[in-house]
């Protein structure tokens, strides 16, 4: 396994951590009672709050109790004044937690209606590629075919893209359905390769520098949603995506002895617009609204691409008429079978 493919592994791994981290972070923070008394109608909560500040209780399952205010405060403790009713629901043990003046809580029962209903939306997202709908591959110099004319072999194809970003909005169409359209560039990794340019001359070396970006736009239909539990919810889209990439070849003589280099060859395929059939889920977890957190992931089917421009400059004068579509064939830059991406961001709803 390659050392850029374990750093792949690492940040994706990473990323799902800390988003389950802050899916957990209304339970993990969230206060519990440690007394209650009837005649007096207070609870006593293990955290120390500003007196005036208003404090909801929830059941385990995340459903909303109840709400009272702080009457007095301790040492990492707060007695919150409750009715009469409330009282009798709240026992020692259950979760308490502090709404911020200004603050519309989504928890508990409401949670699930906001989350599961048809908003306006806006989203800011991280996006890793994990499979793009358009490849290109990563080429060496091979010198022993150099003499034929076809000095380049296949390295590997670079098909995912650490760096992506995506904004997006959302629009309702009817009680049950959403309209969505964004704009999305990823920028992929790329690489700097090394080969011998002649075994005769282990100083000597030719350097293949090798990148590709693309930018894009999107339209999602959201046509199912589903309440998992008071406060996430999980939803399905598809609809179309239009990639537009642009995929770039360097190689470069280099020697050790000497600072000096020398460009042999470069190519820039540009403009390959791959068109795509997507369909998505998304897991979203409202923490207040208008404010929540969603990671989803989207499967892309390219159905068919445009050609891009593919232009190649060479530093020999050698007139071989061949040797532009050989370098074009080499670098494949055309769509893939297949595209996968996921998703991590947040998102305003109203």
């Amino acid at each position: 396994m390659s050392k850029s493919f374990k750093s792949r592994l690492d940040c994706f791994f990473l990323t799902m951590i800390v988003f389950i981290c802050l899916s957990l972070t209304n339970n993990l923070y969230a206060a519990e009672v440690i007394a209650v008394d009837a005649k007096a109608k207070t609870v006593t909560i293990d955290e120390e709050l500003t007196e005036g500040s208003k404090v909801c209780f929830f059941t385990k399952a995340d459903k909303k109790i109840g709400c009272g205010k702080v009457n007095s405060t301790d040492t990492h403790m707060s007695v919150i004044k409750v009715s009469k009713k409330l009282q009798k629901k709240v026992a020692i043990g259950t979760l308490a937690r502090a709404v911020t003046a200004g603050e519309v809580s989504v928890s508990g029962e409401n949670a699930a209606k906001e989350t599961s209903k048809v908003f306006h939306r806006i989203k800011l997202n991280y996006i890793y590629t994990v499979l793009s709908p358009s490849v290109y591959s990563l080429l060496l110099y091979d010198f022993v075919n150099a003499p034929t004319g076809m000095p380049w072999k296949e390295y590997k194809k670079d098909t995912s893209a650490m760096a992506g970003a995506a904004l997006s909005g959302e629009i309702p169409v009817s009680k049950s359905l959403a309209l969505s359209m964004g704009l999305r560039y990823r920028k992929f990794d790329g690489q700097i390769l090394k080969a011998d340019y002649d075994p005769a001359q282990r100083a000597q070396y030719i350097e293949t520098k090798h990148s590709m970006m693309a930018y894009g736009l999107w339209t999602d239909l959201y046509f199912l949603n589903l309440a998992l539990s008071p406060s996430f919810n999980l939803r399905f889209s598809g609809g179309l995506d239009l990639d537009v990439s642009t995929a770039n070849f360097t190689a470069t003589l280099c020697d050790d002895r000497s600072p000096i280099t020398e460009e042999i060859a470069s190519a820039d395929s540009k403009g390959l617009k791959v068109i795509s059939l997507r369909l998505g889920s998304e897991f979203t977890m409202a923490i207040s609204k208008p404010m929540a957190i969603h990671l989803g992931l989207n499967a892309l089917i390219p159905a068919f691409a445009m050609a891009s421009s593919f232009s190649a400059q060479f530093a020999d004068s050698i007139n071989d008429e061949n040797r532009e579509e050989t370098l074009k064939e080499k670098i494949g830059h055309k769509k893939a079978s297949f595209g996968a991406e996921v998703i991590v961001g947040a998102q305003l709803f109203f």
